[in-house]
């Protein structure tokens, strides 16, 4: 690839661009007691929030290119069109 992949550790840049959303006390003990997934061990922090699903295409000159942001976590940007917008 010939362009960089920001990982957001922490949800640092999310938290930043208000792109990060906590989970109520309630809504966590359901992950937790019922599935059993604890959402901020599985991210690797302490922190239970996850970010939007989000795509920003930053050109060289640092303008925006393209940009998609979905509240919904299973609504999340393809691979395939992000490689359009960056290849196009």
């Amino acid at each position: 690839m010939n362009f960089e992949i920001l990982y957001d550790k922490d949800n640092a840049f999310a938290k930043q661009l208000d792109l990060a959303h906590g989970f109520p006390q309630a809504l966590s003990d359901i992950y937790q007691g019922t599935f059993g997934i604890d959402v901020g061990a599985s991210n690797g922090t302490t922190e239970w929030e996850l970010p939007m699903p989000s795509r920003f295409v930053i050109n060289p000159d640092h303008t925006t290119k393209a940009q998609e942001v979905n509240a919904s976590y299973t609504n999340r940007p393809e691979p395939e069109a992000t490689l359009q917008i960056v290849s196009g």
